[in-house]
């Protein structure tokens, strides 16, 4: 149970913080949707599609490399060097991309728009997507150091300087998608100069080659796993924009941003979870039972979250937003389900990286990449933004299901798992998805408001039933400890 509670205490402590952060900008939802329109949304979101596109490739890997090579060996200065090389790596490839976004806007402004008016917002764009990278690398330093509450603190603040910025450019000085894109990137760039001042005073920044080569070594191979992915998630926003129209861009963006609330849940997890699963890279006898039940607490816990995105997506929308993006409701639940299975999938790679095999994740990635572009090639023409949400959801569902098919024919380390309770939740929550859904479209705005808070009580009182009694003591525990807190 003490393995359990590390991971446990971990997952919160980030989802508390991404929580924290997330509904400061959804308490502002409402008002920013009064002040920019489907449109300017549909402008964001394919900025944000340049942005990840280009964040893979110029972050050369060293994300996921560097929990490898820090955990390579038991020395602090060992560690410490291994952090401050991949600051450098990182800083020297985000400034090319910051260059190169301002040299090369035009172009890009017009392969992405078709139009090259959007040039200065895709400069300014990249430069805050450079400081990005380099945040990323500060902050993953927090992260191995499980210094969560650090990094809490650290995010929270940001964000709240970021949003700032938005308000005062977008809302006070009416300055439109312009203001979002000027404070987006002078949020990240803030981000960037705090984590590099608090981290100064106990690391000092040096490149050193012998580690730069095994970072590189190990982490540009993973750069087309980090394009296939960028290709899941993204891919569906051009598609929309192509074949459809930049206001459906918009719509469908919103309602990711809803469903993507499960991200962050999912990502304060997967945060804890990496560095969780290697610490038992030389126990693995005593994990294999561990990792199991982690899978199936897992399973339930974040398979209820994901149920309520499909059962309150509706009224929260209408209650969040201005009518013209109501829509947006119908694809949250999908784009949950896809959070969803991030999770899944992380939890199926751990032999991969026992087994040092992690090209066998790119491998997979590909497969799942090219099996969304070609479902968003056939459902968003006739179902526009339902079809781009069906489509990453199903894509997402596979990558799972794909990586435990080939832990199992490669005969990797596998955990072992619970799979008839599994099966027993994944039916449950398939029904009440259906059923939520069903209702929603017969019943009237204000009806479906009112029985949703139903729905959702009937589905945890469901949830509930599966567990056994020891679990559910623990969890009464848990509950009385937290409430006495």
């Amino acid at each position: 149970m003490t393995n359990l509670t590390r991971l446990f205490n971990g997952t919160v402590t980030y989802g508390f913080g991404s929580m924290l952060t997330q509904l400061i900008g959804f308490l502002l939802l409402p008002i920013f949707t009064a002040y920019l329109s489907p449109a300017d949304y549909g402008v964001i979101a394919i900025l944000g599609v340049i942005g990840f596109a280009a964040a893979p490739i110029f972050g050369l890997g060293i994300g996921a490399a560097l929990g490898i090579v820090y955990f390579s060996e038991d020395s602090p200065t060992h560690k410490r060097e291994a952090v401050s090389t991949a600051v450098c790596l990182v800083a020297i490839s985000a400034s090319l991309l910051a260059a190169l976004g301002c040299i090369y806007s035009h172009q890009l402004s017009q392969f992405a728009f078709n139009s090259p008016e959007y040039a200065w917002y895709v400069s300014v764009y990249l430069l805050g997507t450079a400081c990005g990278m380099i945040t990323l690398i500060l902050l993953l330093h927090l992260q191995l150091e499980e210094r969560a509450r650090l990094y809490v603190v650290l995010t929270v603040l940001v964000s709240l300087v970021t949003v700032c910025f938005n308000v005062v450019l977008v809302i006070l000085l009416e300055y439109g998608v312009a203001g979002w894109v000027i404070g987006s990137a002078a949020g990240q760039a803030v981000t960037c100069v705090v984590l590099l001042v608090t981290l100064l005073s106990t690391t000092r920044f040096r490149l050193r080659m012998g580690l730069a080569r095994q970072l590189l070594k190990i982490g540009v191979p993973l750069v087309p796993s980090f394009i296939l992915l960028y290709v899941m998630a993204h891919s569906a926003k051009y598609t929309l924009q192509w074949m459809r129209s930049l206001e459906e861009v918009g719509i469908y963006d919103i309602g990711c941003r809803f469903g993507m609330v499960l991200a962050l849940l999912v990502g304060a997890f997967t945060t804890a979870w990496y560095p969780y699963f290697q610490s038992f890279v030389n126990k693995r006898d005593e994990a294999r039972e561990l990792f199991g039940c982690i899978l199936t607490y897992y399973v339930a816990g974040f398979g209820s979250l994901c149920l309520l995105f499909f059962v309150f997506a509706r009224p929260v929308v209408q209650l969040m937003t201005q009518p013209e993006f109501h829509a947006a409701y119908q694809v949250i639940g999908f784009v949950a389900v896809s959070q969803l299975f991030i999770g899944v999938f992380s939890i199926f790679t751990t032999g991969v990286y026992y087994a040092k095999r992690v090209y066998l994740v790119s491998v997979i990635q590909f497969v799942c990449a090219v099996i969304v572009v070609l479902a968003n090639f056939i459902l968003i023409p006739r179902y526009g933004i339902v079809g781009a949400a069906i489509a990453i959801a199903g894509g997402y569902v596979l990558l799972g299901v794909l990586q435990q098919a080939a832990n199992l024919l490669l005969k990797l380390w596998t955990p072992t798992y619970e799979w008839m309770r599994i099966v027993k939740l994944v039916l449950l929550f398939t029904i009440v998805a259906a059923g939520s859904t069903l209702l929603g479209n017969i019943l009237s705005p204000v009806a479906y408001m009112l029985l949703s808070p139903v729905i959702a009580l009937i589905l945890l009182f469901l949830v509930w039933q599966q567990l056994s009694a020891p679990e559910k003591a623990c969890i009464r525990e848990r509950l009385r400890s937290a409430i006495g807190r």
